[in-house]
């Protein structure tokens, strides 16, 4: 399941995507910055929020292992893929500097539809985090 954070940039847009990125960090071991978003001028049209659970298993995370998602996955070495953006093969995913973790995975691939939104992984299991 997931649903879309989109707002005005008001003061407490920012301290909630901040609060979910830090969140992320702690729970997943994936860093990233709101702060550098807005400079980088990434994902200016908003946030998606994805499941952990899901991209734990889309990921190939066995157990309850919640930062196995910020490493390198094995899985899609034996597939094969090609880089439309940059004009590239990809022979071996867990090579591929683009696909470093789950959360650069799904921004890489992309959102049908969802143009130049970033992805926040929430911890449903844990959802009195969010509290």
């Amino acid at each position: 399941m997931s649903y879309t954070i989109k707002a005005e940039p008001t003061k407490e847009y920012f301290q909630r995507i901040t609060k979910l990125m830090d969140i992320q960090e702690q729970t997943f071991g994936l860093k990233r910055s709101l702060a550098s978003d807005v400079m980088s001028g990434t994902n200016p049209n908003g946030y998606v929020k994805v499941c952990g659970s899901w991209l734990k298993r889309m990921w190939g995370v066995t157990g309850g292992a919640s930062k196995g998602i910020s490493d390198v996955t094995t899985i899609f070495d034996s597939c094969g893929a090609y880089d439309f953006k940059n004009s590239n093969p990809v022979s071996k995913g867990s090579k591929y500097d683009d696909w470093k973790d789950a959360l650069t995975f799904l921004e890489w691939y992309g959102i049908p539809h969802m143009d130049n939104f970033g992805i926040i992984v929430i911890d449903n299991e844990n959802p009195s985090k969010y509290i």
